[in-house]
């Protein structure tokens, strides 16, 4: 998750919390500001630490030298098996398709802005941290601290840049390639697991260099640039644990006194075929009055359970429950909802729990279940969190009955799988992202009738969402989806319509905008291509969330999504 948009500092809005002491709250926000800040103080620290003993190594001790020694020979002894005909042939033979691979997908990244300013950048960060590895044996702390943080974004760049390439492997015209040095690699794989020889001569290296990582670190750091990091780690380690026992406690406070109520439901059961009673537990945070309720499939159950997820429920008012037992008709996984509401509102003394308003999340395959309840009665629903989803045009009526339902889109940039007929040749591993932006867009456009926005989490695959974003998300659908007078559960939630004009659009061009965040009536560019939000802060923070955090273009500007896709609709 990137800096900045962690999950809890992304909650500091100007809203009054319903049922909590918003000071605290806020307090609580001030707090691990401070602790991540300290965090990444003391992980560069110990990272800088690492430099020391790389430089008093470079003197070369008796302990280093006769490590480094061994490594050499069993360098050379591996180099000796691996130099035997059959092993090279497959060691050439996945080096060489590994090759082929590689270059074309750098031909077809050759005009990409983005890559080459990704390629260029690392470049750079790789000159700067071998001018100072030159002169290693005198770098004063500073330069230490300098090395460990140069380091640490080169390091991050080549994961982004390798995770943006591999996406490229199931492109149309490099499959072919990859599946070749798939093939490759498994033979050699396959072979090296009955080469006795170069199992040994491999462990052997592993020993060695692990002895010698550990003669390095073993190096005294007892005066000079190095003693002083130590003092520095020192003191930011006790930092860190005042930190978290300060969040701690406060959390304890926030937190403590909630309570868990449990009812059962009706199931049938997948081995015995029969109906069997189910338990489902309800969390309700310390409140005078529960304004709505998160009900979060297993899949996702970080968002009714998760640490991050029960603060923003503990200061919004809501209660919050795990429910895996979705159905097709969404009426009907409402009214299973409602049966356990009717139990809830009983026991917790809650009577406003009974046709309580739900925000609803899933995962995956669980979206499905999760989205029909919003189709079929929206009016009851503040939101959707929808997460690893796809397949739009599954929704009942294509979606048509979720107008106006607030909803949030999460995606990995390069999902391993796809929507409908799987990864296409023309998007690869962008598919997944590139299909549900393109159907999100189809329902939206001319007609301005839904509520939906999409995350994209960079470089992320299957699963993946950010749950500062969505902590923004429940609060803002709360403050402007959310009646304001209290209901006695006497007859259902009906919540408020939001109008497309209250609201803010996004360019739909995620990485590379050509228009602003700007209200709905002023916003200069195509409101068809654009993406709602509820306000300008939940817009620029979706804005700045993706601008320029992308490094392989979008495809679809090559290739357009057809008019046709997808060719065959399922009903689910």
């Amino acid at each position: 998750m990137r800096a900045g948009l962690t999950a809890i500092a992304l909650m500091l809005f100007t809203v009054t919390a319903y049922a909590a002491d918003e000071a605290a709250f806020q307090g609580h926000d001030a707090l691990v500001k401070e602790l991540k800040t300290k965090e990444a103080e003391l992980k560069l620290t110990s990272a800088a630490i690492s430099c020391a003993r790389e430089a008093a190594a470079a003197k070369n001790p008796p302990t280093v030298a006769e490590a480094r020694k061994a490594v050499a020979e069993a360098e050379q002894a591996l180099a000796a098996v691996q130099a035997e005909p059959a092993t090279a042939a497959l060691l050439a033979a996945t080096q060489k398709t590994r090759e082929a691979r590689d270059a074309k997908v750098e031909e077809l990244l050759k005009d990409a802005p983005t890559w080459q300013a990704a390629r260029k950048k690392r470049e750079e960060l790789q000159a700067s941290i071998k001018e100072i590895e030159g002169k290693l044996a005198t770098a004063d702390e500073a330069q230490l601290l300098k090395l460990a943080k140069l380091r640490g974004e080169e390091s991050q760049l080549g994961r982004k840049m390798y995770g943006a390439a591999r996406a490229m492997w199931k492109h149309g015209t490099v499959l072919a390639l990859y599946q070749n040095a798939d093939n490759a690699y498994k033979a050699q794989g396959a072979a090296n697991e009955k080469n006795a020889a170069l199992a040994a001569a491999s462990g052997k290296l592993k020993a060695a260099r692990k002895a010698l990582d550990e003669a390095i670190d073993a190096l005294p750091l007892e005066a000079g640039p190095g003693a002083a990091l130590m003092a520095r780690q020192e003191k930011l380690t006790k930092d860190v644990a005042a930190a978290k026992e300060r969040v701690g406690e406060l959390e304890k406070q926030l937190l403590g006194n909630a309570k868990t109520y449990s009812a059962t439901i009706k199931v049938m059961s997948r081995k015995t075929k029969q109906e069997e009673d189910k338990k489902v537990t309800l969390w309700v945070p310390q409140t005078e009055y529960v304004r709505g309720v998160i009900v979060a499939h297993s899949m996702i159950k970080g968002l009714a359970d998760g640490n991050t997820m029960r603060l923003v429920a503990a200061r919004e008012g809501l209660a919050t429950m795990v429910f895996d037992d979705f159905v097709g008709n969404g009426k009907e996984s409402l009214a299973r909802l409602d049966g356990l509401f009717e139990q809830f509102a009983a026991q917790s003394k809650h009577p406003e729990l009974r046709g309580a308003p739900v925000l609803l999340g899933g995962l995956s395959a669980s979206v499905l279940g999760t989205r029909n309840v919003a189709c079929a009665v929206p009016e009851r629903v503040f939101g959707v969190v929808h997460v690893a989803g796809g397949n739009m045009q599954e929704m009942p009526a294509n979606g048509a009955g979720m107008v106006g339902v607030p909803f949030i889109a999460h995606n990995g940039e390069f999902e391993w799988c796809g929507p409908i007929g799987g990864i296409q040749p023309a998007y690869g591993h962008q598919t997944q992202w590139v299909m549900i932006r393109e159907q999100m867009l189809r329902l939206w456009r001319n007609k301005f009738e839904h509520r939906m926005m999409l995350i994209v989490v960079p470089n992320a695959d299957h699963g993946a969402w950010d749950q500062g974003l969505t902590a923004m998300f429940i609060r803002k659908a709360v403050q402007y989806r959310l009646p304001k007078e209290k209901r006695d559960g006497s007859s259902p939630a009906t919540c408020v319509p939001i109008a497309a004009s209250a609201g803010w659009l996004t360019d739909a061009d995620l990485d590379h905008p050509k228009h602003e965040p700007a209200p709905y009536e002023k916003y200069s560019g195509d409101k068809n291509n654009a993406f709602w939000h509820f306000d300008e802060e939940m817009a620029r923070a979706v804005f700045e969330y993706h601008r320029g955090q992308f490094l392989l273009p979008d495809l679809t500007k090559a290739t357009p999504i057809p008019a046709e896709w997808p060719a065959t609709k399922k009903t689910f």
